[in-house]
């Protein structure tokens, strides 16, 4: 049984507020949508955490979360491969992340 997660993520900096579609719709197995999901958990985190000076943290975990979209073994379509890298990659420029 998936778990239905909804990842809503905040930058305090600028009140905005970025979606990123919901990695269980990909219907991938189990240990790849774990490791998508981690880095993208550990961003809500720093970023819920109230403490600003942990907001870098994001930027990390966002590459991490880019890395592992990209990776072969994954078998991600191109498309699919493309919308979520853009998406974090919103994320990270609302965050002023150099990515």
């Amino acid at each position: 049984m998936t778990m239905q997660r909804s990842y809503l993520l905040f930058s305090n900096a600028i009140h905005e507020k970025t979606t990123l579609d919901n990695v269980e719709d990909l219907n991938l197995p189990p240990k790849v949508e774990s490791k998508l999901t981690g880095p993208i958990d550990k961003t809500i985190t720093f970023l819920n955490d109230n403490n600003p000076n942990n907001d870098n943290g994001s930027c990390g975990q966002l590459n991490a979360f880019k890395v592992e979209v990209a990776k072969p073994k994954n078998r991600l379509d191109q498309a699919t491969q493309d919308e979520l890298i853009a998406i974090a990659e919103a994320i990270q420029n609302n965050l002023g992340c150099s990515n």
